[in-house]
């Protein structure tokens, strides 16, 4: 997508600027930054500029709302308005001038309600700022899951790679299509059990209105409540043995309520059908093209080595 490949790299110029800065002269004070920067793997190894400025954001995400500086929240919020920023003067852009291509960014300005009103320059670009958030980090984070997945099941990944060769047999010189995917049983099954047992957005928010009252107690209105997602995937009411990885406990749907991974409701994440979309494709591609084995000195942070089949 080309909007959030843009922002992405201007996230990283802006963080960038201020690594540099912090490399050069010394500071008095100690902060986030300045302890993600510190950070050391077993061989040594420190986060690039890249992954601290990817850390500093998703941590600002969850972090208590303490607006001072130093903290994890105020940067986010600094990174938040960078995001304003760049989004706010592509939208100025595109009124004055049309283009050929049709992204996201034109999608939401041309959403309608049933009034026929459309967004506010505000309402488009806090949509816009939202759905990056949501996919800046999911997707990767649920692809990498799957991976060690797999990597731990052999039997299992033999059957996806097998459907996925059987089925590229019949695809020959042809993209793989959204329709394709839901026709992938075996690959379905093992994208629904990753995300039950690695679901990213473990929570979501929501505020009392009115008053509610549950098991006794009372939330006031207009507090805030963390509906806690992950309980329910991993609550052996709803899945037998539930901390197993088992792609054949979806051969049957869950009971209803018991897998949010996306939400539900009116409220459910509009992306769901991309997202399973794009790690599907990711599975599909590297396993049908590659195979991987452990390395035996691990170097540089790469402990596996990728061939092509």
């Amino acid at each position: 997508m080309m909007i959030d490949v843009q922002s992405g790299k201007k996230l990283v110029e802006i963080f960038g600027a201020k690594l540099e800065r912090r490399k050069r002269k010394q500071n008095e004070r100690t902060d986030l930054m300045d302890e993600l920067m510190q950070i050391e793997d077993e061989n040594g190894n420190k986060l690039s500029d890249d992954e601290v400025a990817d850390t500093i954001l998703m941590l600002g995400f969850r972090a208590q709302p303490f607006n001072i500086p130093g903290t994890a929240y105020r940067y986010a919020l600094q990174c938040r308005k960078k995001l304003v920023e760049i989004f706010r003067a592509e939208l100025e852009r595109r009124k004055r001038k049309q283009h050929e291509w049709s992204d996201l960014m034109d999608e939401v300005i041309q959403i309608e309600n049933e009034n026929e009103n459309k967004l506010s320059d505000d309402g488009v670009v806090d949509n816009i700022v939202s759905l990056i958030m949501g996919s800046f980090e999911s997707i990767s984070s649920a692809c990498t899951w799957a991976f060690y997945y797999l990597a731990l099941h052999p039997d299992v990944l033999r059957k996806l790679r097998e459907e996925n060769l059987a089925f590229t047999k019949n695809k020959i010189g042809e993209l793989i299509a959204s329709e394709d995917v839901t026709k992938m049983k075996d690959t379905s099954k093992v994208l629904e059990e990753t995300l039950r047992l690695a679901n990213v957005s473990a929570f979501v928010f929501r505020s009392g209105d009115p008053d509610v009252e549950y098991q006794g107690y009372v939330i006031p209105k207009g507090w805030k409540v963390i509906v806690w997602l992950r309980y329910g995937s991993t609550d052996s009411r709803n899945f037998e043995d539930p901390l197993c990885f088992n792609p054949d406990r979806w051969n049957k749907p869950a009971r209803v309520g018991a897998f949010q991974v996306f939400g539900g409701g009116s409220r459910i994440c509009a992306a769901n059908m991309l997202a399973r979309m794009q790690i599907a494709l990711f599975l599909h591609h590297l396993y049908v093209k590659t195979t991987y084995l452990p390395y035996p000195k691990p170097a540089d942070g790469v402990k596996i080595v990728l061939s092509r089949m």
